[in-house]
């Protein structure tokens, strides 16, 4: 009895190391409007399902992390920043800031209109130059036939087989995306012939040429004026 025993030992106890968040490549969405953007992270938590926080659309979001990484998913276009995992009661955070942007929308600018060759006729065409990828569209406007289907090749386009009349609001939608040329063009039929009345000599008032007791002549004058008609009774 009253002796006591003591340990000089020191012992010292930390918390759990906090999550670590990198934030690394942003992927764009690939349609205007769509949400597969994307933005990858790698991490030391353990393999398994997290609340992942952030500023930015659809926060929070439910991530997987598997092997130290993850991919923070359907992100539509936007900025997004301020990350932050909490687990076990520590909390893990980036700074980072990253910006999705959707493709670029299609551009569309009208240029030389050609007139209908003959009246009635719908062999007029508008010229188009945009940054639209070779292949087929559908074309939208205001005017006779629309919408029409288009064909781009190296950046340009013929609207074709059009009628005289006036023609506007040209859009195309690709991909979610639309371009607009809100230019107006008219094409107009060629000048229409005289017309053939126009082109006849105008009767005057008749006179009457005397010639004796039986013989007469009535002559028509007519603008040019053609030989008198001699009538014999």
């Amino acid at each position: 009895g009253g002796c006591t025993g003591t340990s000089s030992a020191t012992k010292t106890l930390t918390d759990p190391a906090a999550p670590t968040l990198t934030a690394g490549t942003a992927t764009n969405p690939t349609t205007c409007l769509s949400t597969d953007g994307s933005i990858a992270f790698t991490t030391n938590l353990l393999n398994g399902n997290y609340t992942l926080n952030y500023t930015g659309s659809g926060s929070p979001k439910s991530i997987n992390v598997a092997s130290g990484a993850f991919i923070l998913g359907n992100l539509p276009d936007g900025t997004f920043s301020g990350f932050s995992v909490t687990t076990g009661g520590c909390t893990g955070t980036s700074s980072a800031t990253k910006t999705l942007t959707d493709p670029a929308a299609p551009t569309l600018t009208a240029g030389t209109a050609t007139d209908p060759t003959t009246c009635l006729s719908t062999d007029g065409s508008i010229a188009f130059t945009t940054n639209l990828p070779n292949g087929n569209y559908t074309l939208n406007y205001t005017g006779s036939g629309s919408p029409q289907n288009i064909m781009v090749a190296s950046g340009a386009f013929i609207l074709g087989n059009l009628p005289d009349g006036t023609f506007s609001g040209f859009s195309v939608t690709t991909g979610g995306c639309t371009g607009i040329d809100n230019t107006s063009k008219t094409l107009t039929d060629p000048n229409s012939p005289a017309s053939f009345m126009s082109m006849r000599p105008t009767p005057t008032r008749p006179k009457t040429v005397n010639r004796g007791p039986r013989h007469s002549a009535v002559c028509r004058q007519v603008s040019p004026p053609p030989p008198c008609l001699r009538l014999f009774p």
